[in-house]
């Protein structure tokens, strides 16, 4: 039953990786919007779950997945 949710996913890895390869505004917002999914999933779940001195190493991976907005926001207007 996972097989197909792994080539389902892979295959949409594979087409947002073509999109930004060949600068598109599609596929660099789409980009884009997965990190930040994850950058939020990631912030709420260690706000409930993770004690204080390990949360600020988790905050350090949430800014890290806020980067590809940041550059997407940068390139903008050299996307197609």
């Amino acid at each position: 039953m996972v097989e197909w949710k792994v080539s389902v996913c892979g295959s949409f890895l594979i087409l947002f990786g073509l999109g930004t390869l060949f600068l598109h505004r599609w596929a660099a917002v789409g980009l884009s919007l997965g990190f930040a999914a994850v950058a939020l999933w990631l912030m709420v779940g260690s706000i409930w779950h993770v004690p204080f001195p390990w949360i600020l190493l988790s905050f350090a991976v949430v800014a890290g997945f806020c980067f590809p907005a940041l550059a997407t926001l940068y390139a903008w207007k050299s996307l197609r």
